[in-house]
């Protein structure tokens, strides 16, 4: 099947709040479970954000949200541009072309656009460069993949050594990852010092991460919550190995954070348990390791369920799940577990990973896609949000600290080959089992 899925493409499913591509919302724009999007078959990519954006086998791209409520095919991309991948942001968007260039569109905050400039613009323009003799702008070339984030971009390229990684747009905390904690914007690419053959990357709302052909780790930005996996609390402006055991294969930091707080005092304490990030990776054996905010269950290393304030459950150093679970009372102390759940994830090898500004998401090599932490509004596509904490479907009260199948998809023998995750929804390619 995941031969199929990488030579034909597959159909698009959707759930969550908002606009769905399809019209089996509630009257609150809830969708809690996948549904298929009509019109849309022989896709290759997602991606989810401020809209949602599908990538066909010969290359078009179809995008809806708040404007178009279904699938609509994005004008403004030359016919012999095919599009290859695409990523969705907070609030803009990009895509790569058969070519090697790349195109970006949405709110240019902070020059995240990539064309020297901070105008938003409604159409696709091409990513640019200075060159270093002219200093005239020229396209950006080479490029194998784009990611969007809160108000930041990033680019892997292909170079006669391997690959590097361009960041540009927003720094705050230090998420460009220069080794300049200012908050000096940049509107055009800049390369990230010290990263080199560059396979994977990953920009959050408020930091990053990259993974290199040896399969190594690293990441920067803000560490407030330990998403950086470092054992502290502390940012880093400049990218830092991560000490995963095994080969990495997939990372994902967390994005979807329309406001956060940003800490007042310097040990952080002010915002400790509250909505912070985190982060999401797996390795070569299918292990999935997750750090950061514990809060809602996110990292899945909790047994009771709630809020985990004041840092209860965070992991500041990346934690395997399945691993021995940890137990939370009413007075905040970690306590072991009365009764112990058998191990999360048994048996099942995960491929990748996918984590949101409150649940988290991931995929296992049998096609399946687990969630856990926050499934208000219908976000984690699963069966727990009809219950909540109270025994009714709740729109704000639904916690799952165990990661859980998306039953929908299993009952319906679909095989899932990829997903994306947003604040409040969730987008996946599937095909039926034959």
């Amino acid at each position: 099947m995941e031969e199929k899925l990488l030579r034909e493409g597959g159909f698009v499913y959707t759930w969550g709040q908002g606009e769905m591509g399809h019209k089996q919302v509630d009257k609150e724009r809830i969708c809690p479970f996948p549904v298929q999007v009509p019109g849309l078959q022989g896709i290759v990519d997602v991606a989810i954000g401020y809209c949602t954006a599908a990538v066909s086998k010969s290359g078009t791209l179809h995008v809806w949200g708040r404007e178009n409520p279904t699938p609509v095919l994005q004008k403004g991309i030359p016919p012999l541009h095919l599009v290859t991948q695409v990523s969705v942001g907070n609030s803009h968007m990009g895509c790569v072309v058969s070519t090697g260039l790349a195109y970006t569109w949405g709110k240019g905050t902070h020059g995240c656009l990539g064309d020297g400039k901070v105008d938003a613009r409604k159409e696709p323009g091409l990513v640019m460069l200075e060159d270093l003799e002219t200093k005239a702008l020229v396209p950006m070339t080479q490029i194998k993949q784009i990611v969007c984030g809160r108000s930041t971009t990033a680019a892997i390229v292909s170079t006669d050594t391997g690959s590097a990684l361009y960041t540009w747009g927003s720094n705050q905390w230090g998420i460009l990852g220069l080794g300049d904690d200012s908050l000096a914007s940049k509107a055009l690419p800049t390369r990230v010092p010290g990263l080199n053959n560059v396979v994977k990357a990953s920009v959050g709302s408020m930091h990053a991460g990259a993974i290199t052909a040896e399969g190594q780790l690293y990441m920067w930005g803000y560490g407030g919550s330990g998403c950086l996996g470092q054992g502290a609390r502390t940012d880093s402006c400049s990218p830092m190995l991560i000490a995963l055991p095994g080969v990495c294969v997939d990372v994902h930091a967390s994005v979807g954070f329309e406001s956060f707080l940003i800490p007042q005092k310097k040990d952080r304490s002010d915002v400790v348990g509250q909505e912070q990030p985190h982060t999401l990776a797996c390795t070569a054996d299918g292990a999935l390791w997750t750090w950061g905010t514990g809060h809602k269950g996110i990292l899945g290393n909790m047994y009771h369920k709630g809020l985990h304030l004041s840092g209860v459950g965070d992991c500041l150093v990346p934690y395997r799940v399945g691993s021995e679970l940890c137990y939370a009372d009413s007075t905040g102390k970690i306590k072991p577990p009365t009764s112990p759940e058998p191990p999360y994830l048994e048996g099942r090898r995960i491929i990748q990973v996918s984590s949101s500004a409150i649940h988290s998401a991931c995929l296992s090599s049998a096609g399946e896609v687990w969630s856990f932490g926050c499934g208000a509004g219908g976000r984690m596509g699963v069966r727990a949000f009809e219950f909540g904490l109270t025994g009714a479907r709740s729109r704000m009260k639904c916690y799952v600290m165990k990661p859980t199948v998306v039953e929908k998809l299993q009952e319906a023998n679909i095989f899932v080959g990829k997903i994306d995750t947003a604040r409040s929804r969730m987008v996946a390619i599937g095909l039926p089992k034959q």
